[in-house]
C-alpha cells in the first residue's frame, strides 16, 4: 500500500507554519480594532509610544507621526517586523510633512518653500469610491439610485432582484469580507435551485424600523465622500453592517439564508 507519511507530514506543517499564525494575526487584528473603538485614547497613546520607540534619532516625531484621527477612525498602516522604521534607520527611507504648493518636472515644492527632488510620484489621496463603476442601473427602465437602498449582509441590495456584489472589511483583510460574501451567494444559490426559484428581492419589512448607517464604519473623507453614492447598511437583522470576521462567516455558512428575502418561481415573473 503506498505511503501516507508524506502526506500527514505535509498537512501538520501547513497547520503549523500557516493555518494558525494566519489565525492568531486575524484574532489580534479584530482584538486590536476592538479595543481601538471602546479605548481610543488609551489605544492612542499605545500605539504612539511603540512609534516613538523606534524612530531613529535623527527623525523628529513631530509633526510626521501625530496624526489628528483616532486609531481606527482611518485605517491604520501597520509595518510588519518594524522594516520600515528599520528603513529610516538604515538612512534608506525618510519622512517629510507638509502643504504641496506645486509639482515640477523633477519634483515637489511644498508650502514651506522645501523641494523634493523625486524620480517617481505616487498619488495616494484623493480615492473616489463607486459600486459597479458608476454603472447606471435601472429596473423596468426606472433609474435606481444606490444610495436609497440597503444592503442585505452587505451582499444583495434592497429591492433589486438577483443582484449581488462583493466588499471588504476595513478592520481586516479585503479578502475576507470577499469569502463571506461567496459562501452566502452560494448558499442563496443551492437554496433557490432547490426550492425551483428564479428571483431572489431582499425586501425591508414595513414593520421593521432600522437606523441608517454607512457600509464602512470609517471617518475617512474617501468613506464619507462615497457615502453619497453607496447602499446603506442598518443596525439590526440581515441589513446590519459587518466587522467581525469570524461571526459573519457563522452566519453565512449556517444562518438563515431566507430572512427578509421575497422568492419568485419563473411562473410568478
Amino acid at each position: 500500500m503506498p505511503s501516507t507519511e508524506g502526506t500527514h507530514t505535509y498537512t501538520y506543517t501547513c497547520i503549523t507554519t500557516l493555518v494558525i499564525p494566519t489565525l492568531f494575526f486575524m484574532w489580534r487584528t479584530l482584538l486590536l480594532f476592538h479595543f481601538c473603538r471602546t479605548f481610543p485614547r488609551w489605544a492612542r497613546s499605545h500605539l504612539l509610544k511603540g512609534v516613538a520607540e523606534q524612530l531613529p534619532p535623527n527623525v523628529h516625531f513631530s509633526p510626521h507621526f501625530e496624526p489628528t484621527y483616532r486609531p481606527w477612525d482611518e485605517r491604520p498602516c501597520f509595518t510588519p517586523n518594524a522594516d520600515f522604521f528599520e528603513s529610516m534607520r538604515r538612512g534608506k527611507a525618510g519622512v517629510v510633512t507638509g502643504q504641496i504648493r506645486s509639482v515640477t518636472e523633477d519634483g515637489i515644492i511644498l508650502e514651506s518653500g522645501e523641494r523634493l527632488t523625486a524620480d517617481i510620484i505616487v498619488t495616494a489621496t484623493g480615492i473616489k469610491l463607486s459600486l459597479g463603476g458608476n454603472i447606471k442601473f435601472s429596473i423596468d427602465g426606472s433609474p435606481v439610485d444606490l444610495a436609497d437602498r440597503y444592503a442585505w449582509n452587505a451582499a444583495l441590495l434592497q429591492n433589486i432582484p438577483n443582484m449581488a456584489f462583493v466588499i471588504g472589511y476595513v478592520n481586516a483583510s479585503w479578502t475576507l469580507g470577499a469569502e463571506v460574501t461567496a459562501h452566502r451567494i452560494c448558499r442563496l444559490l443551492k437554496h433557490m435551485q432547490r426550492k425551483g426559484y428564479t428571483v431572489a428581492i431582499p425586501k425591508l419589512p414595513a414593520d421593521l424600523r432600522v437606523e441608517p448607517r454607512m457600509l464602512w464604519n470609517l471617518d475617512a473623507t474617501y468613506a464619507k465622500e462615497a457615502a453619497r453614492s453607496m447602499p446603506m447598511c442598518g443596525d439590526k437583522g440581515p441589513w446590519k453592517g459587518r466587522s467581525n470576521y469570524f461571526r459573519d462567516l457563522w452566519l453565512a455558512q449556517h444562518g438563515d439564508i431566507s430572512k427578509h428575502v421575497e422568492f419568485l418561481t419563473r411562473s410568478d415573473c
